[in-house]
Order: structure tokens, then sequence, then C-alpha cells
């Protein structure tokens, strides 16, 4: 599916993988409120997988709308309410900005392109 108002030659996608080291999510292409039902999904699948740490890559996000900035916040709660880390990892610039207007950066661990663990 293609977003009229911020086109994209990337598929608008959510993917989620268990590892080792717990689930990481994958945000690629705008993911607006288009996205909703995976996100729901995903958020279902932590929740049924039981407390681990979650790991979500904006490195291939190009958009993100309010439904999404609400899934992180959403997922942020239930992960460390948990007691386990929630890293956001390398949002694009115009993610990060989304991130920033709304104050999540106050609230999330953000870990930026390129930098080292």
């Amino acid at each position: 599916m293609t977003d009229t108002l911020h086109p994209s030659s990337r598929p608008n996608t959510v993917h989620s993988v268990h590892t080792d080291a717990g689930l990481v999510v994958r945000l690629v292409g705008d993911i607006d409120m288009s996205s909703w039902a995976r996100l729901d999904e995903v958020y279902a699948d932590v929740v049924a997988a039981g407390p681990a740490p979650v790991t979500v890559d904006l490195s291939d996000a190009t958009f993100v709308d309010s439904t999404t900035l609400g899934f992180l916040a959403r997922l942020h709660q239930h992960v460390t309410s948990n007691g386990h880390p929630f890293l956001v990892e390398s949002p694009t610039r115009v993610v990060s900005r989304a991130i920033e207007i709304c104050g999540l950066d106050r609230v999330l661990t953000i870990r930026p392109a390129g930098a080292m663990d």
C-alpha cells in the first residue's frame, strides 16, 4: 500500500522476530494509521510472549504518525513495567523529530544510528 500523503518506494511493513535477547520489532516505510492492525498484532504478541526485552528498529521507517507514537508509548509502558529494557534503535531524522515533538524522547531510551553499545 502507498500512502498518498507520504509516498515511499519501500513497502510499509512491521516485522517482529523473537531472538535469544528478546523481541526485535522492525518498522519499514511509512507507518501510519493504515498499519494499526499490524501494530496491534505485534503488541498482542509481546504480551502473549511474556516479559522480555524489546528493541524497536526504526532505521528504515520513513514516516510515523500518532498511531505509531502511541504504539511506542504503549509498548514501552508494558515492557518496562515488567522490569525489562525497551530500546528504540536508529530512528531516521524525520522519525526522531516526531518522537521529539511529542516528548517521547524524554521517556524512551533511544540509540541513534551509528552509536556503539
